[in-house]
């Protein structure tokens, strides 16, 4: 992949998650939140971006974990917790921590 063409992409996914936390914060969630999540999810594995994929897959399980559906939530943090252990992003990692429920990480 071209440096352009990977530098538009990472915009455009960053675009994708901002509006999809905006509309998140909003409590739009699964009419749009979640669909931007997915759009940048979806994107991110067409080029083998995976800490995008992983990081807009976390943003979707916090949506699900505020709406209480935590069966669908707790997989998607924990992945998007290891991911970020793994890459060395600690912001995102204490975010991720502090969304997971406590008796998941012990």
């Amino acid at each position: 992949m071209q440096k352009d063409t990977r530098y538009n992409i990472t915009h455009t996914l960053h675009a994708y998650n901002r509006i999809g936390h905006i509309y998140h914060f909003q409590e739009h969630y699964d009419d749009v939140a979640v669909g931007y999540f997915e759009h940048a999810a979806t994107l991110a594995a067409r080029y083998n971006m995976s800490q995008w994929a992983v990081t807009a897959k976390g943003n979707i399980g916090k949506v699900y974990f505020k709406q209480q559906k935590y069966r669908e939530a707790i997989p998607l943090l924990e992945a998007s917790y290891l991911s970020a252990l793994e890459y060395r992003d600690t912001s995102r990692a204490v975010i991720d921590n502090c969304t997971l429920p406590k008796p998941i990480l012990a």
